[in-house]
Parts: C-alpha cells; structure tokens; sequence
C-alpha cells in the first residue's frame, strides 16, 4: 500500500514549489493606510480576502487530489478482489466514499461562494486577488 504521509509530503512540496507563494511579499503588498480605511471600510479586508482565496484553493486543490487517489485506490481494490464479495463490498465503499467526498468540497465551496457574495467580499476570484497583490506600489513619484 501507499504510503499515506509519502503522497501528502509530494503534494504539499509539489503546490509551494510551483512559484505561487501562499502569502504576500512585504515588498508588493499595498496594504491600507488609515485614511483609506476611514473612507473606504471594505479596505480592510483585501488582504485577509487574498489570504482566505489562497487557504481555499490549496485545500480544494489538496481535496480533489486526494479524492481521485482515493477513488483509484478502491477502483485498484476492485480489479484486485478477485470474487471475494467482501474485498468488493469494502473497495465499492471506497470508491462511494470518495464520491461522496467530492460531492461535499464542491457543496462546501458554493457556501464559501454565496456566503462571500452576501458579505460582499470577492473570496474566491483567486485572478483578481492576485493582481491586487502584484499591483506596484505608487511611491507619489512622476
């Protein structure tokens, strides 16, 4: 069998080694003065947004993996069972589970998406996110 930490070691170095870095730079990161806050209140919540839209892809990435490789692990069981009705029942189970798996991160990812859209905040547009993160920074210069 496959070792369970060997696959979330791979997953976890393979998702921080691909160049998206997990939290903003202190060097391209605009934060919020206070006046903007006073003027604009939702300001405050851009970069815990961006941070929140991060957290959310990875896991959802993670889940999903996890997911299919789960699946293929029962699937795997099945073709291997040989007739045993009990190898099939418990591979079948898996495969189910999985199923079901997906079935709840795709619902807990539409209450992330509604309830974003009821506070108003833009949780799960990673694309915009990311390029309020790497807008340069207006020193006031000409």
């Amino acid at each position: 069998m496959i070792n369970s930490a060997l696959i979330f070691n791979l997953l976890i170095s393979s998702q921080f080694g691909s160049g998206l870095k997990p939290f903003p730079n202190s060097e391209n990161f605009t934060g919020s003065s206070p006046e903007e806050l006073i003027s604009n209140p939702s300001a405050a919540f851009s970069s815990g947004e961006i941070i929140v839209s991060r957290i959310l892809g990875f896991a959802t990435i993670l889940a999903g993996i996890l997911l299919i490789v789960y699946f293929l692990i029962g699937a795997f069981g099945w073709l291997t069972a040989g007739g045993d009705s009990g190898k099939i029942q418990k591979a079948r189970d898996q495969m189910v589970n999985a199923v079901v798996g997906l079935i709840i991160v795709v619902a807990a990812f539409s209450v992330v998406g509604l309830i974003g859209a009821v506070v108003g905040l833009d949780i799960l547009n990673l694309q915009a996110n990311l390029e309020q993160v790497t807008a340069p920074i207006d020193q006031g210069q000409p």
